[in-house]
């Protein structure tokens, strides 16, 4: 390829003598040295500036070639982003391990208040996937897996806690491993992830993600590089992981914003459970979030006896069957009205709050019952709380004379 810039400066100086021959100005010094206003180039001059300009322009060619033999040329690389189009990407179907709730190649976040069997439920799952047999039992069709369960950052001891609970639910223990140490994902990022290729890993369980952070779980930006690290890991080895995290002792109504710490937990994680206690012996586990497909129904099941008798040291205590999970069927109960339900049980009513307020200002000496309503109006308690609230002390009444003020006292007050 011949240098353009060069052959466009030889191109100018030729251009010099133009064409039919001009006369020159005063003081135009031609390339001989002379000085004539009246001196044409003859055709000899022309002639040789034409050999010239060839042979400038021959040893041009040759000097680049000589470059590009050195020199391979590149394309020109406008910047070093890559972009794709979307025409040369296949589309893939999403895999499932537990159909509509926990996808394969991503994270999943299982979340609800403490004590809610979030760790059993996980179990339970491990069980189903490690375990062919427990196809046939009804529940959730849990996809079975060549692969094996890996368990990481357990809260619970795994001796006398975790194998007695893997033994309860029918866990096939050699398809389950788990990490005696806390892993550091910056870290051991690359060590973890040969763990999970050695031992052919397709769930892995991370119980709880608090304890894996180690960081300030308010900070979006330190949340969100961990857990990027978490779904890098899911993609590149197509595994499911499921990390657990605690509601927060405070919320709002929205089921997506119960969880502790930052809302990037909520926006990283593809899909999102909640297992929420429904009433004195049943639990409900349901979708918070899909991003990857339309939200199914809710599952209802309870904690029962199983025939594993939990270990104790003690002689004189008499073991406690460990407990699994017994599933119930559907519900069409969504996450949010779980949530609504829970904060109601948690929740004194407006009648609770007005019986703890009698008992605190009633005594043994009547007191008038116009002072015990104003009393009430300014801790923002209604009259009509209290009154439904008075038959549960009981209240007595009394009057001063017929048209006398009445009067409120408790026989026996609470100390």
């Amino acid at each position: 390829m011949t240098d353009n810039g060069a052959i466009a400066r030889l191109r100018q100086t030729k251009n010099l003598i133009s064409y039919p021959p001009e006369p020159m100005s005063a003081s135009y010094q031609d390339p001989y040295g002379t000085s004539n206003s009246s001196y044409y180039p003859s055709e000899a001059d022309l002639l040789e500036q034409d050999r010239e300009y060839d042979e400038f322009h021959r040893q041009a060619e040759e000097e680049q070639g000589r470059r590009d033999e050195e020199e391979p040329s590149t394309p020109f690389e406008p910047n070093s982003l890559k972009c794709v189009c979307f025409a040369a990407v296949e589309a893939e179907p999403v895999e499932w391990l537990w159909d509509g709730y926990i996808p394969l190649g991503m994270l999943t976040l299982i979340e609800g208040p403490p004590g809610s069997t979030k760790s059993t439920l996980c179990i339970e799952i491990a069980a189903r996937l490690t375990n062919p047999e427990l196809q046939y039992r009804a529940g959730p069709q849990v996809e079975f897996h060549a692969g094996n369960v890996l368990f990481c950052a357990l809260e619970d001891n795994v001796a006398n806690v975790v194998k007695s609970r893997l033994m309860a639910a029918e866990v096939n223990q050699s398809r389950c491993h788990f990490l005696p140490e806390l892993p550091n994902l910056e870290e051991h990022y690359e060590k973890l992830e040969d763990v999970i290729r050695q031992n052919n890993i397709s769930l892995l369980v991370i119980d709880s993600l608090m304890t894996l952070m180690g960081r300030d779980t308010n900070s979006e930006a330190e949340v969100r590089k961990i857990l990027m690290s978490v779904k890098s890991l899911a993609e590149r080895n197509n595994i499911a992981i499921v990390a657990l995290r605690h509601w927060a002792k405070t919320g709002y109504g929205n089921a997506m914003y119960q969880g502790g710490g930052s809302i990037a937990f909520s926006a990283v994680a593809r899909s999102i459970l909640c297992v929420v206690p429904h009433n004195d012996s049943e639990q409900i586990v349901s979708v918070v979030k899909s991003s990857i497909g339309v939200e199914p129904q809710s599952w209802r099941y309870r904690i029962c006896d199983s025939d594993v008798m939990a270990q104790s040291v003690s002689s004189t205590q008499t073991p406690k069957p460990v407990g699994r999970i017994e599933w119930l069927g559907k519900s069409k109960l969504k996450a949010n009205d779980l949530v609504a339900k829970y904060q109601q049980r948690g929740q004194p009513s407006k009648v609770d709050e007005a019986e703890v307020f009698l008992r605190s200002i009633l005594s043994s000496e009547p007191i008038p019952k116009r002072e015990v309503v104003e009393a009430g109006k300014e801790q923002g308690i209604t009259e009509a709380s209290i009154k439904r609230a008075k038959p549960r002390i009981p209240v007595k009444c009394v009057k001063d004379g017929f048209q006398g003020e009445t009067k409120w006292f408790i026989d026996e007050p609470d100390k």
